[in-house]
């Protein structure tokens, strides 16, 4: 089920790529089925499988070898079953404009800033000590509230998406490299370099830097796990 509603994280209209999606719930160490037809198969690869087969996502992009690079749910799965499921049980947290009712606990934070934000700061829940998850949509709104996130608070980080942010700066990713739990960082265009303070995340296992032509990486970059 979990890993139903951590499609709630993306935008409606999103096409979730395969890889980055299996490698954020590898970081957040959500529970896979066993593999069982084929051995050859991991459990998470396995899970995603399951999820296409049983008609709950959608593949969008294919392969010349058959294998699904872009997904999405479908509508009428998504609608009735995982935007009230996660609601109900705090899986996660989502802002698309001021904030109501803030739930007790954050663990997953997913920023939609929408139109009607567009010229007004977001305003995050106030308590994020506890946040696993955060995933910043979409890169035109990010001026709305680059002030307002706090990286170097975030202490208990897995995920981060910002892959999104087309205004994120250097003093951002040096807050980042203070955060020792991350085991996933995506980062958006405007970062090419990779500073020597990244030896820092040493449980680091993918940092996805794609939407840069040219990245400058350090030694201690390549030295990561």
């Amino acid at each position: 089920q979990d890993l139903l509603l951590y499609f709630c994280m993306f935008p409606c209209d999103h096409l979730v790529r395969r890889n980055p999606l299996i490698r954020r719930w590898l970081a957040e160490e959500i529970v896979f089925i066993e593999p069982e037809e084929d051995a050859r198969s991991s459990p998470e690869e396995v899970a995603f499988n399951t999820l296409i087969n049983r008609n709950i996502i959608q593949p969008v992009q294919v392969s010349n070898t058959g294998k699904v690079k872009r997904c999405r749910p479908y509508e009428i799965m998504l609608d009735s079953v995982s935007r009230k499921k996660s609601a109900s049980n705090n899986f996660i947290t989502l802002v698309c404009g001021r904030t109501g009712h803030e739930p007790p606990c954050v663990r997953r934070l997913s920023l939609h800033p929408n139109r009607a934000a567009a010229n007004r700061r977001l305003k995050l829940p106030k308590d994020l000590s506890r946040l696993r998850t955060l995933a910043v949509f979409p890169a035109a709104n990010l001026d709305n509230y680059k002030d307002t996130l706090k990286f170097a608070k975030y202490e208990l980080l897995r995920v981060l998406d910002l892959k999104e942010c087309s205004h994120l700066e250097e003093k951002h990713l040096r807050d980042i490299c203070g955060l020792l739990l991350l085991k996933y960082l995506s980062l958006g265009e405007t970062i090419g370099k990779v500073p020597q303070k990244i030896r820092n995340l040493q449980r680091l296992e993918t940092l996805d830097m794609r939407r840069t032509e040219t990245v400058e990486l350090c030694l201690e970059a390549l030295q990561l796990p």
